[in-house]
């Protein structure tokens, strides 16, 4: 009988991924690639000087995904602030230290 499952369950995962359209991928179709040359970096005017972004993909204004990559001098301090969107952060060199407000989580 659990064969019999595992086998039913693979085939109905594979249908639905050949049935349903691409919707992670965003208005994408594929992968998206950037060379170093290819970010264009530019000052943040909502922050104190010296930090840089580059938005990668998608509208940093809206409540929707988006990619983008910041540069910020050593012991650079963001003021407190908040995003409306889900964010994933990555870390590509230094620190982060980050604080929550329980009465937004």
């Amino acid at each position: 009988m659990r064969v019999w499952t595992v086998r039913l369950l693979s085939i109905v995962v594979a249908v639905t991924f050949l049935v349903m359209p691409p919707t992670w991928a965003g208005e994408h179709s594929g992968h998206v690639i950037f060379t170093p040359a290819d970010v264009q970096w530019a000052d943040i005017p909502s922050l104190p000087g010296g930090a840089k972004i580059a938005v990668l993909e998608g509208p940093i204004t809206e409540a929707v995904p988006f990619t983008f990559r910041i540069k910020f001098p050593a012991n650079f301090k963001v003021p407190p602030h908040w995003h409306p969107a889900v964010e994933r952060v990555t870390v590509l060199s230094g620190t982060l230290h980050l604080g929550v407000c329980s009465e937004y989580v």
